[in-house]
C-alpha cells in the first residue's frame, strides 16, 4: 500500500509509528472484519520488515506497534489478520540481537518472550469463554486452537529456551492487568458488571508454557531457574501466585483446558514436575521472607499506630469498671511491666505483598485480665464483706468487675454480667458460695495514676533482651526473632480502704430472675390482640 510504504520511510520513529496506528484504526473504523482483514494483508509486509530490521532505533518502536496490532486483531475477531501476525512472530521472526552474558535476555528477547505470554493469555480467555458457550463456535474454536499451539513453541525459543531470562519475563505477572481485552473477550458489555481473576488468566498460560505435551514441545523447563534467589528478585513473584500456579497446575481445571485443546484426548505431560520445582522456590522464598522479617527495622509509624489502638482498646475495657478521669493523678507512680509477643509482621510493612493486620484488641484484653489477675491475687485470703442481692437492679452502678465465681455451664448467668467480667472457675480467691460477686473498684481501694496511665512500648528481639523474652516463652522450634515485644506498665496504683466489700448474687437468683423476665414476656404478648388488615384492633 502505497501510503503506508511512504510513510514508513521517515527516519523519526515517533512520527511514523502514530502515522501507521493511525491508518490502522482508521481502517479498523470503515472496514468490516473480511475488509479489514484485506486491507491488512496490504500493509503486513511492511510492518513485518519494520518490526524486524529497524535496528537504528533503540526502543523498539515498530516492534511494539506491531504486538499492539497483534492485540487489536485478536480482540476484533480479524483472524486472517492475525494468522499473519502468528506465521511471522511464530515461525518467521528472528532478531540478531542478544545478551552477551548467556542467561540474561537482550531488551527484544524480552519483548518476544513477553508478547508470548501475552497473546497466549488472550487465546486461552477466549478459547475457555467459547468452551461454555453453546454450539455455533466451531470455527473460531478451531482458528484458536490452531494459533495457540503455534504461538506455545515459536520457533525463536529454539535459541532461547535455556536462559534464565526467559523464566524471568514467563512468571512475571503484569502489574497493570489488561481489564479491557479480558471483558470484551469474554463479550461482557460495558455497562454490565462482572468480576473475574486477571491473574488467574495469567497463571493458565504459564502454566501451558511450562507444560510439555504432545501438541508443546517448545522445551522450556523450570530446571533452567538456575539461580532461585535471583529468579524471586526479579520476578517479584509471591508465595501465594506461586501456591495458586501450583494448585492450578495439579488441578482439574488445568487437565479440562488440555484436553480442550487436544479435542479430548488424555496425554501424558511433566505438569508435575513443573508443580514439584515451583514448591522448591517456595521454600527458598519462604527462607528469604524469615531472613527480611528477622533483619527489618520496626516501622516506626506502624509501632506508634499499634500503640495507639492497643491505648485506646485498654482504655475501654477500664472504663467497663472505673471512671478513669475521677483518680487522682500522680507521676511517681510507675508499675512494674507486663508483657506480650507480637507478631514482627504487623509492625512492618508488606512484605511478599502480605501485611499482617495489627491485633490490638486481643493484647488489650491480655493486659487488662493480667492486670486484674494480679490485683485480686491481692485479695485472696483477706476478709471479704459480701452483701447478698436479690436483682441487679440493687446494683451501685454499672461500672463494676463481675467475678463468675464457680459458675459452669449455667448460661442464665451470663447476661447479668456488670462491667469487667472475670472467670474463677476453681474457687481460688475464697469467695464462698457459687454465683456473681460484683467488685465496686473505687470503693474498695484508693487509688493514684500516672498521667501516662499506660505505659506501652513495641521492639525488635535482640540481645539485649532475649534472656528477658526467652525467660517469659518458651519458643520450641520458632524463631524469636521472627516476634516483636510489646510491653506495658499500667501505671495505676491502688490501696486496699477498710474492707473488701462484695455485692453477690447466687445462681438461683439469676434463674429466677430470668424465669420472672420469660413470663412477664409471654403474659404481655398474650395480651396483645391481633390486628385486621388496615391496623385496627379486631374482636
Amino acid at each position: 500500500m502505497k501510503v503506508s510504504s511512504e510513510v514508513s520511510g521517515y527516519k523519526n520513529y515517533n512520527i511514523v509509528c502514530d502515522a501507521l496506528r493511525s491508518i490502522m484504526d482508521l481502517g479498523r473504523y470503515i472496514y468490516d472484519n473480511e475488509q479489514y482483514d484485506e486491507f491488512y494483508k496490504l500493509i503486513s509486509p511492511s510492518l513485518e520488515h519494520r518490526a524486524q530490521y529497524s535496528l537504528g532505533d533503540p526502543e523498539y518502536r515498530f516492534f511494539d506497534l506491531y504486538m499492539s496490532t497483534v492485540r487489536d486483531n485478536i480482540l476484533s475477531k480479524n483472524y486472517l489478520a492475525f494468522s499473519l501476525n502468528t506465521r511471522f512472530l511464530t515461525e518467521k521472526f528472528r532478531y540478531p540481537e542478544s545478551s552477551d552474558d548467556g542467561e540474561t535476555l537482550s531488551i527484544i528477547e524480552n519483548k518476544m518472550v513477553s508478547c508470548v505470554r501475552q497473546v497466549i493469555t488472550l487465546l486461552i480467555i477466549r478459547l475457555c469463554y467459547l468452551s461454555e458457550k453453546s454450539d455455533g463456535h466451531q470455527e473460531e474454536l478451531r482458528i484458536i486452537k490452531q494459533n495457540l499451539m503455534k504461538w506455545l513453541a515459536p520457533s525463536f525459543l529454539e535459541d532461547l529456551f535455556y536462559k534464565s531470562g526467559v523464566y524471568d519475563v514467563i512468571f512475571t505477572v503484569p502489574s497493570e492487568p489488561d481489564f479491557d481485552a479480558s471483558r470484551t473477550l469474554r463479550d461482557i458489555p460495558d455497562y454490565e458488571v462482572a468480576t473475574f481473576s486477571i491473574n488467574n488468566d495469567a497463571f493458565k498460560a504459564v502454566s501451558l508454557l511450562m507444560t510439555q505435551t504432545l501438541f508443546n514441545k517448545n522445551n522450556l523447563n523450570p530446571i533452567f531457574i538456575r539461580n532461585k534467589k535471583e529468579f524471586i528478585k526479579n520476578t517479584k513473584i509471591t508465595t501465594h501466585e506461586l501456591q495458586s500456579l501450583i494448585s492450578y497446575l495439579k488441578g482439574d481445571e488445568f487437565s479440562a483446558l488440555l484436553e480442550l485443546i487436544n479435542e479430548g484426548s488424555s496425554q501424558e505431560t511433566n505438569r508435575m514436575e513443573v508443580a514439584e520445582h515451583l514448591e522448591s522456590i517456595i521454600s527458598v522464598k519462604n527462607e528469604l521472607i524469615a531472613n527480611s522479617i528477622v533483619s527489618s527495622d520496626l516501622d516506626k509509624v506502624l509501632v506508634n499506630k499499634y500503640i495507639d489502638k492497643v491505648s485506646i482498646s485498654l482504655g475501654g475495657y477500664f472504663n467497663k469498671f472505673v471512671d478513669i478521669d475521677s483518680i487522682p493523678v500522680s507521676n511517681s507512680v510507675v508499675c512494674n511491666p507486663f508483657y506480650s509477643l507480637i507478631n514482627k509482621r504487623e509492625v512492618l510493612q508488606s512484605i511478599d505483598k502480605v501485611h499482617y493486620s495489627m491485633n490490638s484488641s486481643h493484647h488489650a484484653e491480655v493486659f487488662v485480665y493480667a492486670w486484674l489477675h494480679k490485683m485480686l491475687d491481692g485479695i485472696k485470703g483477706q476478709y471479704k464483706d459480701v452483701n447478698e442481692i436479690e436483682d441487679v437492679s440493687e446494683l451501685p452502678s454499672d461500672k463494676l468487675i463481675t467475678i463468675h465465681y464457680m459458675v459452669k455451664g449455667e448460661a442464665s448467668v451470663y447476661r447479668y454480667s456488670k462491667g469487667m467480667r472475670i472467670t474463677d472457675s476453681k474457687g481460688v480467691l475464697g469467695l464462698g458460695s457459687p454465683g456473681l460477686y460484683y467488685m465496686d473498684f473505687l470503693s474498695v481501694f484508693s487509688c493514684l495514676r500516672n498521667t501516662n496511665l499506660f505505659d506501652l512500648k513495641i521492639e525488635s528481639i535482640s540481645d539485649e533482651n532475649i534472656s528477658l523474652v526467652k525467660g517469659l516463652y518458651n519458643f520450641k522450634d520458632e524463631n524469636p526473632l521472627m516476634y516483636a515485644l510489646m510491653s506495658i506498665r499500667i501505671n495505676l496504683e491502688f490501696i486496699n480502704n477498710d474492707g473488701l466489700s462484695f455485692y453477690y448474687i447466687s445462681v438461683d437468683s439469676c434463674k429466677k430472675i430470668t424465669a420472672l423476665h420469660e413470663q412477664k414476656l409471654r403474659l404481655s404478648f398474650n395480651d396483645k390482640k391481633p390486628m385486621d388488615d388496615i391496623g385496627e384492633l379486631s374482636d
